[in-house]
């Protein structure tokens, strides 16, 4: 990334970064907002996702420019993108996601038909609630077991006051914004300056919720289908960002060590599932079992995988070469860089230089493997129960 200037900032609360790339065909942006479906009030479930679909709408009539989001339980993020030469309105639409501004009945009742159209068309896949399901029996106080409560009559009751009032909620400092563009990076935050002048929020963003719901969680939906599904979690901290990335690689990726002992085994994959949060990544693998005897397999595998050693040093460079050439592919569009500064900012990610995964070490690699490994746990869902097969400790 020699040829791109990124530059850092808070403007007015907000952390920003601005990256400069000079032979930009378009320009992008994420914003992330410190508040998800978690901090959905009790009777008004579904808050924080009818909020994202009006500020997007709201937000990108200012200047025309399409704005999409998704919520998260901590998190809402939405992105854009617009032709090089509109920059600087692709920064004024952004950070417009952030004032409460208001927005008209015929607005109100279009997005919360959009929320309601897009719940029933991910009800319709029964598959997605393997992971959340699993997660919730795995890792119960995890910030990814704070499922997302909302139904049709919660969301037809909320109100344009309510979403006026989330948004006004929102501190800047519970945020960040990043931009990329062919523009120098002290125009493109001189706007940014400019516009979140008027977009401030209160100083509290809302308050998230320090547990989940157990008792809510206990009766939540099992599995539509039979399935042996895998979950651990990697703690987020200190320096060890890319080797934890490396170690997710080397352990998750479909063909990876844990998809490879269930082959092994005669499992046979239903699908992946990495779940980000603010302090943790919950890894989620799944099968379909045939018969009992291959969860046993299965579970002796593991067992013997535990130190990290069943990892090989070829497994640790195939590795290293995927996420490099991802990152650097990545990077090759601003939509990509925008994303990787993103996750770099909220803390998710290392600094985005594909190098560093050529310079991480084989054994903070193995150690994060064994971190890892050391929480993960083993379930048997069903349509009626949850049964633990194994856990590591």
């Amino acid at each position: 990334m020699t040829e791109i200037e990124i530059v850092e900032a808070t403007v007015n609360g907000l952390p920003v970064a601005v990256a400069q790339v000079p032979w930009a065909r378009v320009a992008a942006g994420v914003l992330e907002v410190g508040a998800g479906h978690a901090c959905d009030p009790v009777g008004g479930e579904g808050l924080a996702h009818v909020t994202e679909h009006v500020r997007a709408a709201v937000a990108g009539a200012v200047a025309g420019i399409r704005v999409t989001g998704v919520t998260e339980p901590s998190v809402t993020r939405y992105t854009a993108s617009a032709p090089a030469p509109d920059a600087l309105a692709l920064a004024r639409t952004l950070v417009t996601v952030l004032a409460p501004l208001p927005h008209d009945a015929r607005t109100h009742a279009a997005e919360v038909n959009a929320v309601l159209v897009e719940m029933a068309r991910t009800g319709a896949q029964p598959r997605l609630r393997i992971a959340p399901a699993a997660v919730v029996r795995a890792l119960p106080g995890a910030e990814q077991a704070m499922l997302d409560r909302a139904d049709e009559s919660s969301v037809r009751g909320i109100t344009a006051e309510q979403v006026r009032d989330f948004t006004a909620a929102q501190h800047p400092s519970s945020s960040l914004l990043c931009l990329v563009s062919a523009h120098a990076p002290e125009s493109v935050l001189r706007e940014v300056s400019e516009r979140q002048a008027d977009s401030a929020g209160s100083e509290h963003a809302p308050a998230f919720p320090r547990v989940p719901d157990a008792a809510r969680n206990a009766a939540a939906p099992m599995s539509p289908e039979p399935a042996l599904v895998l979950v651990a979690e990697s703690v987020r901290g200190g320096d060890l960002a890319v080797a934890r990335d490396l170690a997710f690689e080397v352990l998750f990726r479909s063909g990876g060590l844990l998809d490879s002992l269930a082959a092994d085994a005669g499992l046979a994959g239903i699908g992946f599932s990495r779940l980000p949060g603010r302090r943790s990544d919950v890894g989620v693998l799944a099968w379909r079992p045939a018969h009992a005897e291959q969860a046993d397999e299965f579970v002796g595998s593991l067992t013997k995988a535990l130190d990290g050693a069943a990892v090989s040093e070829a497994d640790i460079e195939r590795a290293r070469a995927r996420r490099r050439g991802a990152l650097a592919f990545e990077q090759q569009s601003a939509p990509g860089l925008a994303r990787q500064l993103a996750a770099y900012l909220a803390g998710r990610a290392a600094w985005p230089d594909a190098e560093c995964y050529v310079r991480a070490g084989l054994r903070p690699i193995r150690d994060c493997v064994a971190e890892v490994l050391a929480t993960a746990s083993l379930w048997l869902l069903t349509e009626e129960s949850a049964e633990k097969v194994w856990a590591s400790s």
